[in-house]
Formats: C-alpha cells, structure tokens, sequence
C-alpha cells in the first residue's frame, strides 16, 4: 500500500492534513435523558459520575462500554478536554451524530446540527479558558421515519433487513488549532481537460495569496500562486506546469492507483498564515458504446454491497486496521469496487479505497415515510455529504434512492419522482465527472444507468430474466419483482443496465438461524456449485455492463455475506475470486 507522504494513521480528515490535532475520542461521562429535562437540570454544565461510554461508539454496541438496547430519544455526553490560549482559534470537529445535536462548552451553548452522516464544526475559542475546560453534548434521535436512517430500524425489534438504530456520537470528535486567517474547506478534482486539477475552497474573509504545489512522487511538478479575497476560491492549474519535458498525466486505476499530493499555502503579506497536505488523482468516468469508461479504457465493475456493520461495534470500525482488513478482503474476493449501502463511511475508509485502488459507490441513506420536511432533509443532507466526500478518487457513483424505499410512490407521484430526479440533478451541479443514479434496483426514472435488483435462486431462471429485462419486452410478474424496471411512463431503454443486488446466497453450516435468498446451503460445496451457476448466468448477459453482488458480511439477522460477521471467510476465498473474475 502507497500511502501519501503525510499519513498519519488515524487522522479523521485525510484530504487536508495539518500538523497538530486533539484526539477527543475515548472515555466519556453519559447519561439517559428519558424525561428530556437535561437542560431544566443543568447537565449542559457538565457532569460526573453515573455511565461511562466509550466515544465514538454507539450506546447499543459492546464497544462503546454501555452495551444498552433501550430506545431513547435523547443522550448526553460530557468529558474535560484542556485548552491553552496561545493567540490562535480552536476548532471542534463532530464527524458524525445521529441525529440532532447540541454542543456545550462550560455551559455556553456553541452551536446545534441536524443529521447524522456529515462533519460539522464549532469555533469554541471564545469559549474557553486556560486550562481545565468542560465540553457537553446532547443528541436526540428518535424513530422517525422521515428523517435519513438507512439500515436503522424504526420499529422496537429488528426486522427484515433493518437493524438496531444507532444514536449520539459514533464517528470521531476532535479539534485542532487554527491561525485567525485559516483555510476552512477544500475540494480537489480532475479537471475537464484532463490536464488540471480544480481546486476549490472557502477561507477567512481578507485578502491573501494562495500558493498551491503539487507533487508527483517527491517532485514539485507544478507551482503557482493566486490572488484570492472574498473568502472564497476556485483555481485550476496544470498538474505539470513545471516539468520541462513531462513524461504524461499518471492516471488512477484499480491495478495502479497513483495519487499526487498537494501542499497549500496560505499567506498574507508574505508570511504563511496555514498550509494544509491533501491530495488528487488524475481519474474521470463516463460511457461510451455503452460501456463504463475509466480514464481512457473500457471497466466492467465487480462490486459488492457492503453495509459496513460490526458485531461488537455497529457501523464504527474499531480503527483503521478494521477498515483495511475489509478491504484487503473485498480485493481478495475477486471484487474491484463496493456499493457502501444506506451508510456514509468514515472518511478514512475512502483515503484507504484511494489508496488502495477500489472504486466505489457512494449512497444517500433512506427516510422511509415521504413527505415536503423528509425531502428538503434529505436534500440538504446529499448536498453536505457530496461537498464533504467529492475529492476522493474512488467515488465512481453516487446513489440518491435504494429501491423506492420512502419514494414508495414513485410511479405515478409526480412529487416523489421529481425528488429522486432532484438529488441526481444535484449529483450533476455539485460533482458531474461522476456517474448519478436515480432510484436503485427498479422503478427507474433518472440517472446514468439502468440499475436492476434480482435474486434468483438459480443461474439458470437469474439469466433467463434478465434476458428479458435488458430487451425490455418482460413484464415485471415474469422474473419477480415487486416493482416495474422504469416508473410510470418512463423509458430509460437507451441506457446501459447494471445489474446492482444479486446472488445473497443464504450459507450458514453452524446455526440454521437467520434468513437470505433461496434455501440455506450447509456447506461448501453446494454453495460454490450454486455461486458458479449464478455468476456463469451474469457473465453470459452481454447488456449487463457491470455487477454488485449481496453482500460483503452476515449482518444480524441476515446470513448471506461471503464472509461471516467476523470477517471470517465461509468458501475458498480464491474460489470465490474466480467465479467473480468469470474464471470458469
């Protein structure tokens, strides 16, 4: 693995790296707030004493210390953090709080965020005081169905594929230390050119010069400085300005994913103000003859749907070992991408999926009850989620519906169906050199692809099904489904088909327990014989351009990932690479 020069293992924020940062992750005070009255008693002072949780790890998990299955809708967190005035500002980082939270310093309220996927961040200097400082949290999360939940239940017991919820704190908390005139936000991307890269960013209000480098291995290939003000900016520069004879753009691909690093500068009168590491690939997606292309040659995806759940932890890795093991592990099954489904991972998973060449698909996690409040938070929160992940490499596509899943009435409502071509229209303005899909699996109206979601038992009925689906002559009674390929009055025929959930092979030789699709097989061999019949069936249906097979892990109830809950393999992982590779 190549990592960029300025790894450091662990640091919630990959794509613009400074020097000093404070880890506030580890043993928390917590408390229930079952009658909401945490306010009428002061807890936003602070607290001692009682429960003690493990950030950032859900309070339903073994990990995080609490290990409570209780439902409630409102939590309270609150630690010591110190502080030194030392003329700069500091800065509070909340990667992810599910769902509406509160932030506290020595009682003052600092600041309030609804959602549960994105990073939010709070100026606290004014404050804090010299040494011994009190940070509280308070997070309310209730079982509503019109907020964004994914994979979170929404009833008392887990059901069908939905599983215990997860509330409060569960990505990283920290803070960092900033000069008065900093850098706030930064995306990098490929230019349309193919030559340069766009570097875009807000920062203090002034007037500064910008200088940005980049490097191709340990060489400044490129330098150049601009005047900025306003406190914001927008620059493309070429990636080998400053090379006399340049040798080539060196793309990013699966088998060579090469990424330049950038060094940014902030001055102000020639004195350097902050600087902050990131990093860029030279990597562009878009279809020609039907096909998916990657940089300058044709890709077959060979996806797996990941849900990214852990047994003792719920949907935190534990560290970043936890998110490379995954990987390493999709990579030896013989995938080249993952479909992260109904979750926004941890950023470091993405530098690692950078990294490590694996491409992905990136998912707008569902509300299920739709209505004009669920959709404008569900708008709102695409948009931070697309403007906080964009830069990363990987990204092939973003997915703004799963299954018509909150959209339920997507084929004759008017209003649901312009909601699902909304968040693909914002694909298209906030980053449109990636793919957008509308609605996953069926009922189609939107997007770059036409996705298609079937489980059939058996090769032989999977290959006779599609068949009629990619010509478009089936009726949806004829392969089952429970829903039409494209919407209402849709016709979406021109497009290439994917074919985004199959297989979910029920293999389970210890307990029986559990469910997935078809009958349970019991042991190797009959689940390798049936594995080979569906994936001879995918490579046989020449208008399906690329595939995601269901799934990575068991989660919970569900018994139909390759490998089980703990990462353990249930078939020869090089006989399942092969079969996913078409190696018959």
């Amino acid at each position: 693995m190549n990592h960029v020069s300025f790894y450091r293992k662990g640091y919630p924020r990959p794509q613009m790296v400074r020097e000093n940062w404070v880890d506030l992750n580890g043993i928390w005070a917590f408390r229930f707030d079952e009658k909401n009255n945490g306010k009428q008693i002061g807890l936003q002072k602070g607290f001692d004493g009682g429960l003690q949780i493990i950030v950032p790890f859900s309070y339903q998990t073994k990990a995080s210390g609490v290990c409570d299955g209780r439902q409630c809708d409102c939590i309270w967190y609150s630690r010591k953090f110190n502080f030194e005035s030392c003329g700069k500002r500091f800065i509070l980082h909340f990667d992810g709080a599910d769902y509406l939270t509160e932030v506290y310093v020595n009682g003052y309220f600092t600041g309030v965020h609804e959602g549960a996927y994105t990073r939010f961040s709070f100026d606290v200097t004014d404050f804090c005081k010299d040494g011994e400082n009190v940070l509280t949290v308070r997070c309310e999360d209730t079982l509503s169905m019109e907020q964004p939940r994914g994979k979170q239940r929404w009833r008392k017991e887990n059901f069908a594929c939905w599983y215990e919820e997860t509330c409060g704190l569960w990505k990283s908390v920290w803070g960092e230390y900033v000069t008065e005139e900093h850098i706030l936000r930064l995306t990098s991307t490929f230019g349309a050119d193919e030559q340069s890269v766009d570097i875009c960013g807000e920062c203090s209000h002034g007037d500064f010069d910008l200088c940005i480098r980049i490097k191709q291995e340990d060489e400044i290939v490129s330098e150049c400085t601009y005047k900025i003000s306003g406190g914001s900016f927008f620059v493309n520069q070429k990636i080998l300005s400053d090379v006399p004879e340049p040798s080539g753009i060196r793309y990013w691909y699966p088998y060579s994913p090469f990424l330049y690093e950038t060094e940014i500068e902030l001055l102000q009168n020639g004195e350097t103000k902050d600087r902050v590491q990131s990093y860029f690939a030279a990597v562009s997606f878009r279809i020609s003859e039907g096909t998916v292309v990657l940089n300058k040659s044709h890709f077959y995806p060979r996806m797996i749907l990941n849900q990214g759940y852990y047994t003792d932890s719920g949907i935190t890795p534990k560290n970043d070992d936890d998110i490379m093991k995954d990987l390493a592990l999709l990579s030896a099954l013989g995938f080249n991408g993952a479909r992260i489904h109904e979750k926004i991972e941890d950023e470091r998973f993405y530098y690692y999926c950078d990294v490590m060449g694996i491409v992905v698909w990136t998912e707008m996690p569902s509300f299920y009850r739709y209505g004009q409040y669920a959709a404008a938070k569900g708008i709102k929160e695409w948009c931070d989620i697309i403007l906080q992940y964009k830069s990363h490499p990987s990204i092939m596509a973003w997915v703004a519906c799963n299954e018509s899943w909150g959209v339920n009435n997507i084929a004759n409502d008017k209003a649901q169906q312009a909601y699902v071509k909304a968040m693909t229209e914002i694909v298209k303005a906030l980053d449109p050199y990636r793919f957008a899909i509308g609605n996953d699996g069926w009922e189609n109206v939107t997007g770059d692809f036409i996705t298609v979601h079937h489980y059939a038992e058996t090769g032989k009925k999977l290959f006779e099904n599609m068949t009629a689906i990619t010509d478009f002559s089936g009726k949806t009674s004829e392969y089952a489904l429970p829903r039409t390929i494209e919407a209402g009055d849709i016709r979406l025929c021109e497009k290439p088909v994917l074919l985004t959930e199959f297989g979910g092979i029920a293999f389970d030789n210890l307990t029986q327990s559990g469910w997935g699709y078809g009958k349970t097989e019991t042991d190797e061999e009959s689940f390798l014989e049936r594995l080979e019949g569906i994936m001879r069936a995918v490579y046989g249906l020449k208008n399906v351009k690329g595939f995601c097979y269901t799934q990575l892990t068991d989660v919970q109830q569900e018994i139909n990932g390759l490998l089980t809950d703990q990462r353990e393999p249930k078939a020869d992982t090089e006989a399942i690479a092969k079969l996913m590779r078409g190696e018959f």
